[in-house]
């Protein structure tokens, strides 16, 4: 909030203003007048706890996903050895 491009004409409306908007209208109109907020430090302090929160998402995806290819392992290893067991080995 607060850092608006102003390399765009102000009648052109981006996706990310109509993300704003959706969010929080006031807050996308104090943008819109240049007004910024006064709480950035407990903003920056949002900003960092999201980063922190999506990294943890990603690593915990990634695990997930070892465990499924983890699981697929053993129960294909039980299967090869159910079946050496089966064919007298």
């Amino acid at each position: 909030m607060g850092q608006r491009d102003d390399s765009y004409p102000s009648d052109v409306i981006r996706a990310s203003d109509i993300s704003r908007y959706v969010y929080c209208r006031r807050a996308w109109w104090y943008d819109r007048q240049g007004i910024s907020s006064i709480n950035i430090e407990e903003i920056q302090q949002g900003v960092r706890q999201h980063r922190r929160h999506g990294v943890f998402v990603r690593v915990m995806a990634a695990l997930a996903v070892i465990a499924v290819l983890l699981i697929i392992t053993g129960v294909f290893m039980a299967g090869v050895y159910f079946l050496q067991l089966a064919a007298g080995g």
